[in-house]
């Protein structure tokens, strides 16, 4: 099987997946710890982790497992309070090993028990347990199995909805997927829950595509990397287009740009845009761990959905051995 065929069959494992989860193996952080939960992770582990720390109501924090192995931990907090969530799924990522080495009280988020993370984290270990191909390819499922597990951890009451939820939003990511068009370079832009799924999603164009995708906060964009836009090129916010973002929307297009909400919400079809144009692709009303699920799926089938159309068998990261392996030098 090559990889993009795994990729087709692993998103579509999700749903099952999901609606077959059970967190009861998962023991919630106590609400007088949250505060002390630091969660790190690289790549799709990190969107996880900022994840934890949106869910958490703020309270929990996302790092990068480099700062906390250099000691670079939040200094409110003190040292006996500090407890790192180390999120890896091979448990090899060599970052989160530094890290759980320097800190006795690590807790490893894993798939592999046998791994160095969970040999250095005995009896602290969080398990990812979900369904694969056993072919490497761009992380789908194993994504939301990562942030099923961090829910889990920090607001259990988010995932009291999703496994009803989960067949219809995965058909409206379909759905909305199938009407996108991406020209030029790619901007993705986020708020406070959807900025972790945009860098999903750039890291999915990366992998799957070799594409030339960035993300960005939706407010620091036009700050900073509009400027680096020319005319033709695509903005696709992972956004509500109303108010100030319905506005910005307008203004990207009058500045020659391709830009348009993505929303699941019903209110997304009619608002935002100019000229009696929506700006916008979405259907179905969620909740915000429903959005979570659509903005992932979503971000999965529509890399999944160019890739078919332009023909290619395997994922970037897959044929492009030279940058594969040195990814690989520097992870593990």
């Amino acid at each position: 099987m090559d990889s993009i065929a795994a990729y087709r069959k692993e998103i579509r494992m999700q749903v099952p997946h999901v609606q077959e989860y059970d967190p009861s193996p998962i023991r919630p952080i106590p609400d007088g710890s949250l505060d002390g939960a630091i969660f790190a992770g690289c790549g799709d582990s990190l969107a996880a982790a900022m994840l934890a720390e949106y869910f958490s109501g703020w309270r929990s924090r996302a790092a990068d497992p480099s700062d906390l192995a250099e000691g670079l931990a939040p200094a409110s907090l003190p040292p006996g309070r500090r407890v790192p969530y180390l999120i890896s799924v091979s448990g090899e990522t060599a970052a989160n090993v530094r890290a759980a080495g320097a800190y006795r009280n690590a807790v490893a988020v894993t798939a592999n028990p046998d791994s160095r993370l969970a040999a250095l984290t005995p009896g602290r270990v969080v398990p990812l347990d979900f369904p694969r191909t056993g072919v490497s390819t761009a992380g789908s499922i194993s994504f939301t199995s990562s942030v099923l597990a961090c829910l889990s951890l920090v607001n259990p009451g988010a995932l009291r909805t999703l496994a009803r939820r989960a067949s219809s939003v995965f058909e409206s990511a379909e759905r909305d997927a199938a009407q996108i068009r991406i020209r030029g370079s790619l901007y993705i832009l986020g708020g406070a829950m959807t900025y972790p799924l945009a860098m999903y999603a750039a890291a999915k164009f990366y992998e799957v595509l070799g594409y030339d995708a960035r993300h960005a906060r939706t407010e620091q964009f036009s700050h900073m990397e509009v400027f680096s836009a020319h005319e033709g090129d695509t903005v696709m916010l992972f956004e509500e287009p109303r108010g100030r973002i319905s506005d910005l929307v307008c203004s990207l297009g009058k500045a020659g740009l391709h830009a348009f909400c993505v929303s699941p919400s019903d209110s997304a079809v009619a608002a935002g845009g100019c000229d009696g144009d929506s700006g916008s692709a979405g259907s179905g009303p969620c909740t915000d761990a429903s959005r979570v699920l659509y903005y992932a799926f979503l971000s999965q089938l529509l890399t999944l959905g160019i890739a078919d159309e332009s023909g290619i068998a395997e994922c970037h990261y897959v044929s492009d051995a030279r940058m594969r392996g040195a990814s690989n030098a520097a992870i593990y």
